[in-house]
This record gives structure tokens, sequence and C-alpha cells, in this order.
């Protein structure tokens, strides 16, 4: 019997002063091998410039059908490295390179790819108690209003979102609604039904625009928002129920309003001398650049840094890719938790940036898992998901892995239904064009050709704003499998306020539209009930077999939330992550004796290497049998050894 194929393993995400091993495993029927070595290059290095090892046979492990040769360095510096080896085979000298996937090889003198790894700090350490949950980001404004006061200019609830533009041509995005602190808290114990452990909160800071992303003072709470008091009962009741509290910061840039830049000019950055024409984020004019090489920015950074920590247990950086390392790392000495918004990969990307060395963030909004999960169930894209997958999970640091949210929808991003059925959103590429997001529909051709019609472009969203009565059983059924895979991948998976009642829209500001507690309040009232009681394993009474989508979305949310805390342990390491197989028809991988299928054909498959166990999860109460998977089913088996 001939061998397979070429395999290398070796562990691509290692601490520094850790002990790297590699084991080349070759078919016999290739030939005599010697002269094993591998070379190592940092990036704009020649391969081998850094680092070579010779590896050596292991008698051990060989067979009659393959020969293995093992070696091992340790590297004392962090950072990401690739390689390739370079062998002689049958008297000639060639070359090894990585094939699709990461632990295979081929022969390849002409082309191929290098193996990656990436090399952390050793004393790199993320909180146990962020691992393993659910996240649960609020856009404040559009969330819950409580007990505002009666001075504050807001509309109705139910006020559709402003879409045109101002008299004089500018989009402000400054209307308000009303969400507040005092809101977040009076639901708290419905966020416990849908077993969120970590709470985002958009940016809170006095603002004269809506999102908060321009702060006009870095310690006053928005007054439409709440006060300090506020927010320190909401971290309270937030510990009560054993979740934590994540802070939406803005290192980048200020308001156009804030004091800060008569008081300070030279914290920002100007393009004159004269420090009388400001620099702008992206050209925008509310949003005035930081000078990140000004003593007196520390100074300030310092001190806010120090009165957050008192009301929060970690913070989420706002354009965190925009920072310079010297500022990630300053506020990293002072922050007991950090998410960076970063949507490239944060340790293999064009930009040469590594967030993840152990020293600049704990966690990154895994945004390339998100959109992996949605073009896979969108586009039934294998090759985008595969590449992905395999450049988060095989180079992420673990204890990074695990604490970083996945991101499917957010304040940046149309809703999920939307997402699903959308004609326009894209896939990885199209025509030649690769795009960072599936929701990359502003870069249409009908409204941009290198500049932005934005009415056009508004106009044609709010036309397509909710999702047709004839796609949305698709809409739903395909937003489950979206959310099944992101409660079950490495990570944290996080629900954008709204999603869990099958909230529709594109993208800003339809998205963020307010939340429907009118449509929810009695089913929110019972899991409230079912909460305090102790007793939420009965939700199913609180639904009723309900054929609204919202009402269902809901219910899943649920479902698959207790799903998760009930094997929370299993789900905080993704070492125990195992993956299987991958196609068009079928996706199947373990946590440790958890498996998990998701059955893409419209007829059943025959499950008939993990069928020793139970159905521990399932979308129909019906499908009992671990042998058989119905169409369109997605299990979880637990197995029995």
């Amino acid at each position: 019997m001939h061998g397979g194929k070429i395999h290398v393993t070796f562990n691509s995400s290692v601490k520094t002063d850790e002990r790297f091993e590699i084991n080349l495993r070759m078919p016999n029927r290739l030939g005599f091998v010697e002269d094993v070595e591998v070379l190592f290059n940092r990036r704009g290095e020649e391969p081998g410039a850094e680092k070579r090892i010779f590896l050596t046979y292991s008698e051990e492990n060989s067979n009659e059908t393959y020969s293995s040769f093992i070696g091992e360095t340790v590297f004392s510096q962090p950072g990401y490295r690739t390689f390739f080896i370079k062998l002689n085979l049958n008297g000639n000298y060639t070359e090894l390179k990585c094939g699709k996937l990461y632990n295979e090889g081929i022969i390849s003198n002409n082309g191929g790819n290098f193996w990656q790894m990436f090399v952390y700090l050793k004393d790199f350490e993320t909180p146990d108690d962020m691992k393993g949950g659910i996240w649960y980001h609020i856009y404040v404004d559009t969330f819950c209003s409580e007990d505002l006061p009666e001075n504050l200019k807001v509309v109705s609830w139910d006020t559709f979102p402003k879409w045109k533009p101002d008299p004089d041509g500018i989009y402000r995005n400054n209307q308000r609604y009303g969400g507040n602190l005092k809101g977040i808290i009076s639901k708290l114990d419905y966020l416990q039904a849908l077993s969120v452990t970590v709470i985002f909160l958009s940016p809170i800071f006095k603002s004269e625009y809506q999102d908060g992303y321009s702060i006009d003072d870095y310690e006053a709470v928005s007054k439409f928002i709440g006060s300090w008091d506020d927010l320190e009962l909401l971290h309270k009741e937030c510990k009560k129920r054993g979740m934590k509290l994540i802070l939406d910061i803005v290192p980048n840039h200020s308001g156009p309003n804030n004091p800060l830049i008569q008081k300070h000019p030279e914290m920002y950055k100007w393009k004159d001398a004269e420090k009388t024409i400001p620099e702008c984020w992206w050209d925008y004019p509310h949003l005035r650049k930081f000078d990140t090489d000004s003593d007196v920015y520390y100074d300030y950074w310092e001190k806010w840094l120090r009165l957050y920590s008192h009301y929060c247990d970690g913070v989420r950086i706002d354009v965190m890719d925009e920072l310079p390392d010297k500022v990630l790392e300053f506020i990293f000495k002072r922050t007991p938790f950090i998410c960076g918004e970063v949507w490239k990969n944060g340790v293999n990307n064009n930009d040469g940036r590594e967030y993840l060395t152990g020293n600049k963030t704990h966690a990154l909004m895994n945004y390339q898992f998100g959109n992996m999960i949605l073009r896979y169930v969108r586009f039934r894209n294998v090759e985008n998901f595969l590449k992905v997958f395999q450049n988060v999970f095989t180079l992420y640091p673990p204890m990074a892995l695990d604490v970083s949210p996945i991101f499917l929808t957010s304040h940046d991003t149309a809703r999920l239904p939307n997402m699903m059925t959308n004609p326009l959103m894209k896939d990885a590429v199209e025509n030649g064009v690769e795009y960072e997001k599936m929701c990359d529909i502003d870069k249409d051709p009908r409204w941009y050709d290198g500049n932005m019609d934005t009415l056009k472009f508004r106009t044609y969203e709010k036309g397509a704003d909710s999702v047709p009565d004839e796609d949305k059983e698709k809409a739903f059924n395909l937003a489950r499998d979206a959310i099944f895979l992101q409660y079950t991948s490495p990570g944290v998976p996080s629900v954008f306020a709204g999603d869990e009642v099958f909230m529709n829209g594109l993208i800003d500001p339809f998205n963020r539209k307010t939340f429907p507690w009118e449509s929810y309040n009695m089913i929110v009232e019972k899991l409230i009930e079912l909460v305090q009681k102790g007793t939420l394993k009965e939700y199913k009474s609180v639904f009723s077999n309900s054929e609204d989508y919202g009402e269902k979305m809901l219910e899943f949310y649920v479902q698959i939330g207790l799903f998760r805390m009930n094997y929370r342990e299993i789900f905080s390491d993704s070492r125990n992550f195992e993956p299987i197989f991958c196609d068009k028809e079928v996706i199947m991988y373990k946590w440790k004796n958890l498996v998990i299928i998701k059955n893409w054909n419209d007829y059943a498959i025959e499950n008939k290497y993990y069928s020793n166990g139970e159905i521990v999860f399932s979308y129909n109460e019906s499908t009992k049998n671990p042998e058989i998977i119905p169409g369109g089913e997605a299990v979880v088996i637990k197995l029995n050894n």
C-alpha cells in the first residue's frame, strides 16, 4: 500500500524561549531523503537569514510507509515568521512548501507558499473570566431609555433613522433617541436570559454626534446617556450577575469642540505651522486627530485610563490599526483587558503590524472569523473559510484567540438577515476585486466611482432596508446557521443588540434603529421571571412555537446560549478544538468529546464515525439519532468516550 501525502506538524504559535518542535513525515514511495533543513525568515529577510535548523531522522516515528524527521529550536524575539524546508531527495536538492492545508507539504521549487508561525512574549496572559462566554454589543442611544430627563431633546422611539443630509448638504447623524445607562440596567436580567457574560458599550462620553466617536470631553458622560453614578451602578449590577463591562475608548481623535484643542494645540496634528488647519481622520472635520508624539497626549491618557478603571473591566480601542505601537503599549500597561478594532488579520497582514505579541492588546474584534463564517454560509466559500481559519486559528496565541469576540455584525455592518439575502453582498473576491467584508456594498459602481454619491447610496438602502416577506424564511435559516458556527467556533461570540429579534437594516444609519421593546416586552418579562426563579431551562414555554421570526430568533439565541454555558469550560480553551472536515456539503469539528456537525444538504447524511453518544444540541427536538443527520440540521453530539 502506497503512502499518502507529505505531512508537516509544528507548533505554529509559540512563546519566546519555548521549544518550537517540527516533524516532517515523508512518504517512502518518494524515495531516499537526507540533509533536511528548515529555513526561517522575518518580514523582508532572505529565507534562512534569521535561523536554520537541520532535522534528524527519527527511527521511532518512522515505519514502512513513512520516514519522519524531527527538530527543535527556540526564538528569543516575538514576531511573525515564515519558513520552508530544503532537502536532498534521491540525490537532488528540492524544496517543500505549504499546500492548501497548513500541515500539508508539496514539492515545489518554483511555487507554493511558505509555512507561517508566530512567536509571542512568554509572559502573555489573558483574563480567564473573559473566556468561553458571550459578548453583547450595545449601541447605547438606541438600546433602551429609562427615566430620561425631560429637558433633553430626543425623537420618539419609533422614529426612522435620519438618513438624508441637512439643508447645507452635510450628513450629521445627530438625531438622538435617548437610550441611556439606566435603560441598560433595566435590561440586565434579560441579558442574563441570553447567557451574556460581557457587555460592550459604544462610546458614552460627551459628544455632539449620536455615535459618540467625536468626543468633546473625555471626563464627562454624555447628558443623554447618564452620569458617572449611573455607570458605577451599571458596573456593580453587572458584577452581581457575573458579567463584565467593556467601554469603547477613542485615542486616535477627538471631537471639534474639545477644549483641549485650544488649551493644548500641541496635543493635535495640524497641516500648517500656525496650527490653524487641523488634520482630521479620513478628512471628517468633526474628527480631529491627536498627535501621538506629544507628551501632553500621554499625560491626559494616563489620567483618563485611571478614571475609567474604576467603572469598567476593560476597554475596546477604536481604530487600533491607525495608532502606533507605542500608544498601544502605553494603554496595555495600564489596562486589565483590551480588545482592539482591527478588521485584518492581527498577525499576518499587508501592513506588517503584529498586534498579538503580548504587549499591545489582549484580544481583537475577530471580524476575520465573522466574515469567514458569513461567506461560507451565504456563498458556501470553502476556500475562503479554510484560508482565514488557518491564518487565525494557527497563528493567534491561544490565550488571545480565547478572548477575541467573533463579530458577525456590529454598528459598522449590515444586520444579519440583510447579510443573508441582499443581492449586493460581496463574496471574498468578485470580478478580481478583493473585499474586506461582506457588506462592502457602498463600493458598488452605481454610486461609487472613486467618489461617493452618499444620497444615491442611502436612497437604495432605504428601499432595501427590510428583508422581503418571501425571503424571510431563507434569511432566518441562514442567519441561524451563521450563529451556530459563531457560537461553536474558537473565540467568543458577540451579539449586536437587536440581532436576537431579527432586526433588519443595511449600513449606518439603517443598522442602528431602536430596539423594538414594545413588540417583545411580554416575552422578555416572562424570560426575566424564569431567570429570577432559576428555571430558565423552561424557556420554551415562553414562545409556544411562535411563527414570528423575531420570536423564533430570540428563542434560538436563548437555546444556544444555554447550551454554550453548559459547556463553557470546554469552549474556554481553543486548544480543545480539533478541525475534522469542511466542504460545501458538510462541516465537522470537535471540542474534546463534543462533535459539531452541520449538514448543508437538503437530504439526510450518515454519521459513521462519531455516533457513539447523544445529541445535546440540535435545531429540531425530533433529531435524536446521532447516526443520521437530517438535511439542513445542525447537531452537537456528546461522545460517550
